[in-house]
């Protein structure tokens, strides 16, 4: 853990002072936070102060709007403490719960001309568009229901852009997940859309056969289309989905070895056959840059398959606000109201429809 955190220090100060060649950007981000959870409710994990930090480096050798660029972007996270409570019932969660200290977030490199770039690597995804504001490493926690259970943030893969005039294409061929792949068809994604100052449109495409092993593999499909609209520092954005996920196969969700969601996506149907489900939300974002505030609403509908934990709807509203302090220093805060669902496993009956956070956040450019 010490040599990670001297990794990452030395990182920094050194890149902060060589090469004339290169234009060096670097951002550094610390956090303090207090964070409920009560919709994990059976664990202790859902209450804890936590701490975490971020490191940016940007890498850049660009004239005449052409040129060459890299993106290094690191978390140091906090991982939860080791007595968590994982009995049978409870067990096939535990991976939700592991945290790697040190993290990847986003490595690129790439040449861009004036209309055309290309880049290989982990970075955002292509797919849809987010406007709202993240204030966590995780970016689950305080995330729409579609962006948290469905839409990756980030891939890796190859990426390819085209941005003639207001005109945007986005494709790109990715592991389907945000890591080294474990499954050797790749996903394909591609985003075509108009981008003004004031709109954007866009329809976005993920088609994939499913992540994991032939025997576990998980569909992974999605089409969607994203707005947004801005007058002045008023800004209304928003998602919607067409979603296809579960089992290819009968698979006994008792061997199930990476983080499961607590919305039963994980599940078999038919064989061969995806569970589908529609959603999407809207966010209206009022004020600019770290003083602003945020609302969201967005809903989640899912197939009716027959299982009751599986099928409830989702409705979730989420309320950001931020306020910059000084020049180094920013105040923020979360807040996050679900549906109560009616049916639950007995042992997850303490669970409640509510999360909140608060905390301050240190950022040196």
């Amino acid at each position: 853990m010490r040599l990670r955190i001297f990794f990452v220090l030395l990182l920094f100060s050194t890149f902060s002072l060589i090469s004339k060649e290169l234009k060096i950007e670097h951002k550094l981000s610390l956090r303090a936070y207090l964070m409920e959870d009560q919709r994990i409710f059976w664990s202790g994990l859902e209450r804890s102060f936590g701490v975490e930090g971020k490191l940016i480096l940007n890498f850049s050798k660009i004239k005449d709007k052409r040129g060459f660029f890299s993106t290094l972007e690191i978390f140091l996270n906090q991982p939860y403490g080791k007595n968590i409570l994982t009995d049978n019932e409870r067990k096939k969660y535990a991976q939700s719960f592991k945290v790697n200290t040190f993290e990847i977030s986003r490595l690129t490199i790439g040449y861009k001309t004036k209309s055309f770039t290309i880049k290989l690597g982990k970075d955002y995804s292509p797919f849809g568009r987010i406007y709202y504001p993240i204030f966590f490493n995780n970016y689950r926690f305080s995330s729409p229901f579609i962006r948290s259970e469905a839409i990756l943030l980030k891939e890796t893969g190859i990426f390819l852009s085209y941005n003639p005039s207001f005109i945007s294409i986005d494709f790109a061929i990715v592991n389907g997940e945000e890591n080294r792949d474990t499954n050797s068809f790749k996903a394909g994604i591609i985003r075509a859309g108009l981008n003004f100052p004031f709109f954007k449109l866009g329809v976005s495409l993920k088609a994939h056969d499913g992540i994991g092993s032939e025997q576990q593999k998980v569909y992974k499909n999605h089409l969607g289309a994203d707005l947004f609209i801005k007058i002045n520092k008023v800004s209304l954005s928003g998602e919607f989905i067409y979603d296809q996920y579960g089992f290819h196969k009968e698979f006994d969700d008792s061997e199930i070895f990476w983080p499961t969601s607590f919305y039963y996506r994980d599940i078999f149907y038919k064989y061969n056959t995806p569970i589908e489900g529609m959603g999407g939300y809207l966010n209206l974002k009022i004020g600019e840059n770290n003083n602003l505030l945020n609302l969201s609403y967005g809903e989640y509908h899912p197939k009716k398959i027959g299982n009751p934990y599986h099928d409830q709807n989702i409705k979730r509203f989420i309320l950001k606000g931020s306020k910059k302090l000084n020049k180094y220093l920013l105040f923020f805060i979360t807040g996050i109201i679900e549906n109560e669902r009616e049916f639950k496993e007995p042992w997850r009956k303490g669970e409640k429809g509510y999360a909140f956070s608060v905390g301050m956040e240190f950022n040196y450019e």
